[in-house]
């Protein structure tokens, strides 16, 4: 692990549940893609009900391991397998598994961000680099919160999700700063708090319910993980990392 010893110039955010609660959109999102496949695979009945649905979709998952981090793709993939059962040539399946995934796409990015969100990004974005790191697939364009970040880094493009500390490290090879230059802001334990500490990264746990810290790297072959700071609401962390970089400067 890197030491932190210079000043931060780099804030990293998970986007699910730290800048926005996804469960609306993405239950608006698997319903509406449920109806497109009734639409589109009328006499797949057997996928008709929503729990039927998802279940498939988890079985085809423990298919494809080697891309299963890539939810997007993954499910393209899903949707591809569907359509070529149905009989469908391999070109129209893959060309109609993207117009099924660009229906769930829509609904899924339907987020209304938590308050404070894109005041807070917009007050970072001037004096830090701004990056996401995210295991899902909102688009933060139709958020409408893309222009407050410098780039949005996805599974699909690192080759690894969260917690594996390449994702952080692909992210900051891109923006060009040092683990002891960068703080992650999320709300997962493992995924974000974890996974950004092994490579050194200084962590904030969004933490909105004021629940108990418990270390779930925990055993006798790690040492204690926990984060470096913890908020309530996203407006807070300016403060923190202030309180930071003035620790740093010398008197």
């Amino acid at each position: 692990m890197e030491s932190v010893n210079m000043g931060i110039s780099c804030i990293t955010f998970d986007l699910d549940e730290t800048l926005w609660e996804t469960r609306p959109a993405l239950e608006k999102a698997e319903q509406a893609l449920q109806r497109w496949i009734v639409h589109t695979l009328p006499d797949r009945t057997d996928l008709h009900r929503l729990a039927d649905l998802q279940a498939h979709r988890q079985n085809f998952y423990t298919t494809i391991p080697e891309i299963v981090h890539d939810l997007t793709q993954a499910r393209i993939s899903w949707l591809a397998s569907l359509l070529a059962e149905d009989g469908r040539d391999p070109k129209e399946a893959n060309a109609l598994a993207r117009e099924g995934f660009g229906v769930f796409a829509e609904w899924r990015s339907r987020l209304v961000p938590f308050a404070g969100v894109q005041q807070t990004l917009a007050t970072l974005i001037d004096r830090y680099r701004v990056v996401a790191i995210t295991n899902g697939n909102a688009d933060v364009r139709r958020v409408g919160i893309d222009h407050l970040f410098d780039i949005v880094i996805t599974p699909a493009e690192a080759g690894a999700a969260k917690p594996d500390a390449a994702i952080f490290r692909y992210a900051l090879d891109r923006i060009g700063v040092r683990a002891s230059e960068a703080v992650h802001v999320g709300d997962d334990p493992v995924c974000d708090i974890v996974g950004a500490a092994a490579l050194g990264m200084r962590t904030i746990w969004m933490n909105p319910t004021g629940i108990a810290w418990s270390d779930p790297s925990a055993s006798k072959e790690h040492s204690p993980i926990a984060p470096d700071a913890e908020i309530r609401t996203l407006p807070e962390i300016i403060e923190r990392i202030e309180g930071w970089q003035a620790a740093q400067d010398p008197a």
